[in-house]
């Protein structure tokens, strides 16, 4: 019971969508908006509702593989739907309740698409955003950089250019620590896609993950300088360090849809101590 309760949370798009609202939260605290919770609120709701509509999406596309996660979503297509609709509603009441613009609804309509189009091939023939070369690992980070820390400066009026740095050690260190996930796919993605693995095989890959988890590291200090005085940053980077030595295209599903995915709550308690 406790194992299907587990493999639940983990396949069915919660266990993120409760890491990046604990990053949202920690994130959105640290940069000094007021309505952080309300942030964290509508990030795991906008989260649920946008994973498992891809999934949806995506389905017959992955019908053919059998990973234990392409099995989940195959076998439970209503529980995915169930869990777009709730994530939906979380983060409608949390938006229009208490974080309301019309500059944010833009900024946020224009995502919508994106995380749509992300999945979804508007013909058969064609192809959908992450199957376009070079940029589907570019969407994942600037998607989740601006959602975290560009939206939550626009809405509290807060300057952009202060927290410059910040916005790029964010996208580097996500850009980071999705290239574990490029190694994992390297079965499933096209050739064509033209991912960092693909490119650069995976160990050129692991070292260029660790590249950029050294200049975020680098630039969260440039950011906070007292960060270098906190164990949740040692802890955060140990991890990161750790997945990516051991990640390979034949580890078993739940090392990345549980550990790595479930890492990024360290970043937002590391930031929400500050």
């Amino acid at each position: 019971m406790l194992l299907r309760l587990f493999l639940f949370l983990v396949f069915s798009n919660s266990w993120v969508s409760l890491s990046g609202a604990i990053m949202s939260v920690g994130l959105a605290r640290f940069i000094g908006v007021e309505k952080y919770v309300f942030f964290g609120t509508f990030v795991f709701g906008a989260t649920l509702s946008v994973y498992s509509l891809q999934r949806i999406i995506r389905a017959k596309q992955v019908s053919t593989l059998k990973s234990d996660r392409h099995q989940w979503i195959e076998e439970h297509q209503r529980v995915l739907l169930s869990l777009f609709v709730l994530g939906l509603l979380i983060a409608a009441i949390s938006y229009f309740l208490f974080l309301f613009s019309w500059k944010s609804l833009l900024l946020l309509s224009v995502f919508a698409s994106f995380s749509l189009l992300y999945a979804w091939r508007i013909n058969k023939n064609g192809y959908s955003l992450r199957e376009l070369p070079y940029i589907k690992i570019h969407l994942i980070a600037i998607t989740w950089t601006i959602i975290l820390v560009v939206w939550p400066l626009m809405h509290s009026g807060l300057a952009i250019s202060v927290y410059l740095p910040l916005i790029i050690a964010l996208y580097l260190y996500l850009l980071a620590t999705t290239i574990p996930f490029d190694i994992r796919d390297l079965s499933y993605d096209a050739t064509t896609q033209k991912t960092i693995p693909q490119i650069f095989g995976v160990n050129g890959a692991k070292m260029l993950a660790f590249i950029l988890l050294l200049l975020s590291g680098f630039l969260f200090y440039f950011t906070y300088s007292d960060i270098i005085y906190s164990p949740w940053l040692y802890v955060l980077f140990s991890g990161n360090i750790a997945q990516v030595l051991l990640t390979s295209p034949t580890r078993k599903e739940l090392f990345f849809s549980c550990w790595i995915d479930g890492w990024y709550i360290v970043l937002g308690i590391l930031f929400y101590s500050l």
